[in-house]
């Protein structure tokens, strides 16, 4: 009877998968979509399945790609224009590397802002187009904006959670600016450059004065990232770009959150099938617990701010790297002094969770959500920062293994406040820790469950080295690539 549950589970959760990827690639029917490298920039360009009535050129918010964008690109694209998305330095497929030097607006912003001029320029010879609209989310805003300005072609813009301080009364010509309704602060902008034009402008006026146009509205019950996906955002974005066309907003989020958890459920009946052997979990006392827990805080946070910076390699993952492996390190030797001993890991457990975690959660990540696969100098970071993930994993899966929720949850926890605290050391630390925690976040619901249920099987080794190498993937794959270091 359990083994016909389990099947029944599977298949259902399967279904839901395919479901889910049938909607996903449904949501492209009618829209050629391909790669393509324009200028500097790598890209994609969907195009409508008739003549396309124009070009629209997008560009996605920090630590972001153009695939987080293929909502808005895909239902604009419906509208009947040729949509051009395409990846800032050091963000997706970009390998030339971001500029650190962000508090001069002559510096990185400068460096965006030329990119996105050469991609426009390249859009319109490929496209024969005479005018563009624009299209920016978060970081994206202020660079379009600016970029806009340069240019006499620029028709719409439209600002997807804005903040730039190059907005005047008279530029851009025609502003759409939208934000998640749990922005207070980015929709208090956006009113403010409304009420450039008219000081008693509300929210979902269209405010005209001359040859400018200004309309802000916020997409209810969403935030930074849910803007992106809710229809109002794709509705007022295709009115505005495509004003007079009746078009049906692509609403692909419900299923890309049915596909990654029909994929994690899925991964709980496979990792049944490994041979049980476990071991017995370690007998630690509270106050045991706590110490090893707590003790490789200091010496990973110093270890991070003095030395990781001088490692080679993209500014920030050299931190990253030391802060682990100190970390895991401190706490390996702790966990020996308390009895644990090495033991020979699962190969068949390792596999199954590499397998599956960076052979069809990834993919699935890279494809529907945000770029997430380690390419090109990616893949050289992943190694370095692997040397220092791998003991980290592993001292993590041990620590937590039989141990009671609240313990598992405090390791995480104390873990992810020191790691923020050493990234706050310095000014630039702020932007690494926006997109490091989201996604240690991410990692610990999905991975770290999958290694959990590994863990339940074939014990804390198996699963901690497989994690140890999916979080340098992870870290490598997601996070901007700054120059230095």
């Amino acid at each position: 009877m359990r083994r016909t549950s389990l099947l029944a589970a599977t298949l259902l959760l399967a279904g839901l998968a395919l479901y889910a990827l049938t909607v996903l690639e449904g949501a492209r029917a009618g829209v050629s979509v391909a790669r393509v490298t324009l200028g500097p920039a790598p890209a994609v360009v969907m195009r409508p399945a008739g003549e396309p009535e124009g070009l629209v050129v997008i560009g996605h918010g920090f630590a972001g790609s153009h695939a987080f964008m293929q909502a808005i690109g895909l239902t604009l694209a419906r509208a009947g224009r040729t949509v051009v998305a395409f990846d800032f330095p050091g963000h997706g497929r970009n390998a030339e590397p971001l500029s650190a030097d962000v508090t001069r607006e002559e510096g990185t912003t400068r460096q965006l802002v030329e990119q996105s001029l050469a991609v426009i320029d390249a859009a319109q010879a490929l496209t024969g187009a005479e005018t563009v609209d624009l299209l920016g989310h978060s970081m994206a805003t202020d660079v379009l904006i600016r970029a806009a300005a340069e240019r006499r072609d620029v028709d719409a813009v439209v600002a997807v959670s804005m903040y730039s301080e190059a907005v005047t009364p008279t530029a851009p010509a025609r502003l759409l600016i939208l934000s998640g309704a749990w922005e207070p602060r980015l929709r208090a902008v956006a009113l403010d450059a409304v009420r450039q034009l008219d000081p008693r402008a509300e929210e979902g006026d269209t405010v005209v004065a001359g040859n400018t146009a200004r309309r802000a509205v916020a997409a209810p019950g969403v935030e930074h990232v849910g803007v992106l996906y809710d229809p109002v955002t794709l509705t007022e974005a295709a009115a505005w770009i495509a004003p007079g066309k009746t078009v049906d907003a692509v609403r692909i989020g419900p299923a890309v959150l049915m596909l990654l958890a029909a994929l994690l459920a899925l991964y709980w009946p496979l990792s049944r099938l490994l041979p049980a052997r476990a071991p017995a979990p370690l007998r630690l006392t509270a106050r045991h617990f706590v110490l090893i827990l707590a003790a490789p805080a200091l010496p990973a946070f110093a270890a991070a701010t003095l030395v990781g910076e001088r490692l080679p390699g993209a500014l920030g993952f050299g931190r990253l790297a030391v802060f682990a492996a100190v970390w895991g390190g401190v706490q390996l030797f702790l966990l020996w002094r308390a009895g644990w001993r090495p033991a020979r890991p699962g190969l068949w457990g390792i596999a199954l969770l590499l397998v599956w975690g960076l052979g069809a959660v990834a993919p699935a990540l890279d494809r529907y959500v945000s770029s997430f696969l380690p390419m090109g100098p990616r893949f050289a970071l992943m190694l370095m920062l692997g040397l220092g993930t791998l003991p980290l994993m592993l001292a993590a899966a041990w620590l937590t293994y039989g141990q009671k929720i609240w313990r598992r949850v405090l390791a995480r926890l104390v873990l992810l406040a020191t790691l923020a605290t050493a990234m706050l050391v310095d000014p630039f630390g702020f932007g690494l820790l926006f997109t490091v925690l989201p996604v240690g976040v991410l990692f610990i619901l999905v991975y770290g469950l999958m290694g959990r249920w590994t863990a339940q099987r074939m014990g804390p080794e198996t699963a901690g080295l497989a994690l140890g190498v999916a979080l340098a993937f992870a870290v490598a794959s997601s996070q901007p690539l700054f120059a230095g270091g």
